[in-house]
């Protein structure tokens, strides 16, 4: 218990060193002009255009959203006025008031704030209770080029990201790194590429899952809890409220994996560490922003952050929710009818048809490992209990939510790999 508390208290003071740094960070990107960023913004209207949600919302459902509306809530803080005051701004994160009709009225608001840079005295928000952190790279970036371009550069980015974990996780776990292959596919990365908040928890998972497979040592082992409390602190410096639990949860099974030799009860319990230094991680940076806001400007953000968090387990109601089944069985619902669809069966069938033909070729047969089964079903199930908790917000929005199904998948996909064996031991890579 002694180097439990000792262990925290480390991860709290890295966390306060890491606020001040981020802060220092935001507030830097805040003193770059936006004139330029606004002009490659009104650059990209026809980009705004191809990716209209409502269109694919009408023809193929929540699944193919490539969430839009957050991309342009984005570039209305990216493009907003600096005030003169970059602490405050990097805070309270300034911006116009996006809300109009429908999305086609969403991206012309954007383009007249964009191309007039006209704002009236009601035409003005602020959205102080997320860190917002993806500002940090956007900014600098939009000041040199437009949204194509931007999409471009993250596209290779986490293509080249994904593809080094693929080569770490053959390189430690052999057949394993095809459950891997096939989770990014269920996960819809065409989508995931062109949208900045579906992006988020990609980074946060990915950067993990490599520092995971390229640099985990059980001579090191006591450094994993640290690398969960920076996966957490990932989560909720970028994103805004997407599929954080996609980021912990793959990581924490594939940490399983990388010590399925030890001894059961050891691995549990590790586990469970894991999972602490990463809700820590998570919960803790997001009330650090709070903190920090509300010392630093005139405004009570962590007020407005505990009210926003009662409202989205459902303990508070909001304009506009009765729009939606805003219940539990509603969220259920709503985002397995999102996930299920042809794109997401064919990966399903594609996966299947490359275990059976390992199997096949190896000379293997079936058997499921009860110890890799009861932890892969203990984590597989997590995205219920994530809906159960937070049902109105995975209610109002299936189109970023589906996504925790991606831990089902992958815990399944860990289990189908798993009993693959050779008739005389557990098939191994060649």
């Amino acid at each position: 218990m002694k180097g439990f508390w000792k262990t925290t208290g480390k991860m709290a003071l890295f966390m306060v060193i890491t606020t001040v740094v981020a802060v220092l960070l935001l507030v830097l990107s805040y003193c770059i002009p936006t004139e330029r960023m606004a002009k490659n913004v009104a650059a990209s209207e026809a980009t705004l255009q191809q990716q209209d949600d409502e269109a694919s919302l009408a023809i193929t459902g929540f699944f193919n959203y490539y969430d839009t509306g957050t991309n342009i809530i984005i570039l209305h803080e990216i493009i907003y006025p600096n005030t003169g005051n970059p602490i405050r701004d990097a805070l309270l994160v300034p911006a116009a008031d996006y809300y109009v009709g429908n999305l086609a009225q969403w991206i012309g608001k954007l383009m007249d704030n964009a191309n007039n840079r006209i704002y009236g005295i009601n035409d003005y928000q602020e959205y102080a209770r997320y860190w917002h952190g993806y500002l940090i790279f956007l900014k600098p970036l939009f000041y040199f080029l437009d949204l194509d371009q931007v999409y471009f550069i993250n596209t290779v980015i986490l293509v080249l990201l994904v593809a080094a974990v693929c080569r770490a996780m053959y390189h430690r776990l052999g057949n394993y790194v095809f459950a891997y292959m096939f989770f990014v596919l269920f996960m819809n990365p065409y989508r995931i590429m062109r949208s900045f908040q579906l992006s988020a928890v990609f980074y946060a998972l990915n950067i993990t899952m490599f520092l995971l497979l390229r640099f985990y040592d059980e001579d090191k082992k006591e450094r994993c809890p640290y690398l969960f409390l920076l996966d957490g602190m990932l989560v909720a410096f970028l994103d805004f409220l997407t599929y954080p639990l996609v980021a912990l949860c793959v990581p924490l099974l594939t940490y399983v994996l990388l010590n399925q030799d030890k001894d059961r009860k050891r691995v549990f319990i590790s586990m469970i560490h894991n999972a602490f230094s990463f809700v820590f991680g998570y919960g803790g940076f997001w009330a650090m922003k709070w903190i920090a806001a509300s010392l630093l400007t005139d405004k009570n953000v962590i007020l407005e952050g505990i009210e926003n968090v009662l409202h989205r387990v459902g303990a508070q109601e909001m304009v506009g929710d009765e729009l939606f089944d805003n219940s539990v069985s509603g969220a259920l619902r709503v985002n397995f009818v999102t996930a299920a669809n042809r794109q997401t069966l064919a990966v399903i069938i594609g996966f299947l048809l490359v275990v059976a033909v390992i199997a096949v070729f190896k000379n293997c047969r079936f058997r499921v490992k009860r110890e890799n089964f009861l932890i892969s079903v203990l984590i597989g199930i997590s995205p219920i209990l994530w809906y159960v908790v937070v049902y109105n917000h995975c209610a109002l929005h299936p189109h970023l939510e589906w996504r925790e199904l991606g831990i089902m998948f992958y815990a399944v996909a860990v289990i189908a790999v798993g009993a693959i064996e050779k008739k005389e031991s557990l098939c191994q890579k060649d």
